[in-house]
């Protein structure tokens, strides 16, 4: 497999303006498999990669991912490389895994769902298979796969993350998609649609897949798992633990040499449980890399004691908190020692007067540079074809705008200007 790394063009950088960061990250690329030094992800002569990647969605009901309608692929893919991201987290659902020839066209007519939306979902359809033309016959996985292709072809790695079972939005207590269907609880309301069998082999389905694109250099389990009302009451994750290592080991017999992003549990917000009981990695001790989500809402850190005012920013609470539940990991020496990848975090990039979210974003930034993360931000999408029933939605998270041609807050790659660097070497 090959990999893109980024350069350290910006260590001792402190202004970004007017950078442009294709030139200062380009670097050439080397064939190889990435692996796992203690906190590091690194390739095959032990240099580091730092993972700098966007959220790509493709788990919807369309089945495919976004943006299509706007841009060709190519022209996605090529804009992500230009603007010095060197990865894409690409999302997929089991519907589109376990049904992988029904057509996009066929997708698109299911997602409708009734004629109320068919007439204006079919014309995106229309205008997508324009600017994509091998979409008009395409299957779901075929489309799958060929944005995976333009992703290559420009030199950035994918991650492949199984976001949910049934396709559609996520991620809520009521989906369906939250947590193991063989749990000793059942709760239809989380779980209807998380089927374990169906998981797993949807797994090793799309782990013999990826051996066919070079570029994919991991493999994410399952996104965001979530216990209901009566789940995991114990608190031992007793589902966690019968599920998590079949599935890792699953996709290490299908791909042996991608990576394995394993999450937590609590919409993957919370990994403090294996500071007393490490996962046993020794099976693929080298592949394992743990995958975390933050966002502003999604921590019991924020609060009074947090957001002291409007103007003074006081990050100690939300850094221990982010400590205590995953920063430990990093700990070189310990049985759990492993990479960290922020898999997802983001904010609006249409600027709002919401402190809780300023000080989420100042707070974050700041704990990510210092502790050298891997990252993917949620997310590159500037709108949906159709979620939540609302044809063409707009997303204000999106780093694209709504019709993807750029940025949709020109200051973004400012704002996060520390987290580029590379500053902790394997």
């Amino acid at each position: 497999m090959w990999f893109s790394t980024v350069s350290k063009a910006f260590l001792g950088l402190s202004i970004l303006s007017g950078v442009t960061l294709a030139a200062q990250l380009s670097r050439a690329l080397t064939t190889t498999a990435l692996s796992v030094n203690g906190r590091f992800i690194v390739d095959t002569s032990g240099q580091r990669v730092k993972l700098r990647c966007l959220n790509w969605a493709g788990a919807d009901k369309t089945k495919i991912p976004e943006g299509l309608q706007y841009q060709p692929v190519d022209a996605t893919a090529l804009w992500i490389f230009e603007n010095g991201f060197n990865c894409v987290r690409l999302t997929y659902s089991m519907d589109m895994a376990l049904d992988p020839t029904q057509t996009v066209h066929a997708a698109w007519v299911q997602a409708a769902g009734s004629t109320a939306y068919l007439p204006e979902l079919m014309d995106t359809f229309s205008t997508a298979v324009g600017k994509n033309p091998w979409l008009q016959n395409a299957s779901t996985l075929e489309a799958y796969g060929a944005v995976i292709s333009a992703l290559g072809d420009h030199n950035v790695m994918v991650i492949m993350d199984n976001h949910n079972s049934h396709a559609s939005w996520c991620c809520s207590l009521d989906d369906g998609n939250g947590w193991w269907d063989t749990d000793a609880v059942y709760n239809s309301t989380n779980s209807r649609y998380f089927n374990t069998a169906r998981w797993l082999a949807g797994l090793q389905f799309m782990a013999n897949f990826s051996l066919s694109h070079p570029n994919v250099v991991g493999i994410s389990l399952r996104n965001e798992i979530r216990r209901g009302e009566d789940q995991d009451v114990d608190g031992t994750h007793a589902a966690w633990w019968d599920n998590i290592p079949v599935a890792a080991a699953t996709v290490h017999a299908g791909n042996p040499d991608a990576l394995i992003m394993i999450g937590g549990v609590d919409y993957f917000n919370d990994f403090s449980f294996l500071k007393t009981k490490p996962l046993n990695r020794s099976e693929f001790d080298n592949k394992v890399v743990y995958e975390y989500h933050t966002y502003s809402w999604g921590s019991d850190a924020f609060g009074d004691a947090y957001v002291t005012s409007s103007t003074q920013t006081n990050c100690t609470p939300f850094n221990t908190y982010l400590d205590e539940k995953v920063g430990y990991l990093l700990e070189e020496g310990k049985p759990y020692t492993g990479p960290v990848w922020m898999g997802e975090f983001g904010w609006s990039q249409v600027p709002q007067n919401d402190t809780t979210e300023e000080v989420y974003k100042t707070c974050l930034i700041e704990w990510m540079s210092n502790n050298d993360m891997d990252w993917s931000l949620w997310a590159l999408q500037g709108s949906y074809y159709f979620r939540t029933k609302e044809v063409d939605m707009d997303e204000t998270f999106g780093i694209l705008n709504h019709n993807w041609t750029n940025f949709r807050y020109p200051g973004f790659l400012n704002k996060i200007g520390k987290m580029w660097i590379t500053n902790i070497n394997v």
